[in-house]
């Protein structure tokens, strides 16, 4: 079973692609909104698993420009199209969005559940790849999450580690000797006894330096042959 928002503003085509969810297909509705900003505001407050959205709203705004506001924000909802238009403009707008289906209408239950089936597998995927990417880090009283492919550097203070990632920082206690090697090599290189640096986050090797954007870090002369050769120079 999945939760299901649905962004419609023709009362009657939501009823039906509700009644289509719940009776036919065992999902649950989440919600039933006309605009944008009531579409932002329910998936705020109860995230959906997959939103149906038309893409044809009435107002200056659309569904496609909903999708956009969503991934601007670094969100990943599935999500599937629907309309009563498939023209070949409306299509190749939809494309650049990556929605996971496209309905047309009428609804049909087996179209329905067959675009769906295909979010929900991608939405798994998407899951599965992401928990390859990332590590959970005791901090304080919590465990934080931290998506590898976004951590700038790693530095070592006395009996503990801070991740830098953007303008924020995460503190754990742990060795960075110990982390690195719990570390994918695809992403880290050690620069220094204090230092680790994410290699697709290096901008320059200047002298005896890494720069990580504002961030002029030292480079070890034990460990710079190895480091040169993580960053596969050509």
């Amino acid at each position: 079973m999945a939760n299901v928002l649905i962004v419609e503003d023709e009362i009657i085509a939501a009823r039906e692609l509700e009644r289509i969810l719940v009776k036919n297909l065992g999902h649950e509705v989440t919600g039933i909104v006309k605009r944008l900003d009531e579409a932002v505001k329910a998936i705020k407050e109860n995230r959906p698993d997959v939103i149906l959205l038309d893409i044809n709203l009435n107002g200056p705004l659309d569904g496609i420009d909903l999708i956009q506001m969503i991934n601007r924000g670094n969100e990943r909802i599935p999500f599937v199209y629907t309309t009563a238009y498939s023209d070949s403009a409306t299509i190749e707008r939809a494309k650049l969005t990556y929605p996971d289906g496209f309905i047309v209408k009428p609804y049909r239950t087996e179209d329905i559940n067959a675009a769906l089936e295909i979010a929900l597998y991608n939405k798994s995927k998407d899951e599965k790849e992401d928990d390859a990417h990332s590590v959970y880090v005791k901090e304080g009283n919590s465990i934080v999450r931290i998506d590898l492919e976004k951590v700038d550097y790693i530095e070592s203070r006395e009996n503990y580690v801070v991740f830098h990632i953007g303008g924020k920082q995460v503190m754990t206690l742990a060795a960075l000797k110990d982390l690195g090697q719990k570390l994918k090599e695809e992403y880290f290189s050690r620069i220094h006894r204090s230092y680790m640096v994410n290699t697709k986050r290096v901008d320059k090797v200047l002298g005896g330096f890494v720069v990580v954007g504002d961030n002029k870090l030292p480079l070890g002369k034990a460990y710079k042959d190895d480091f040169l050769r993580s960053l596969d120079v050509l």
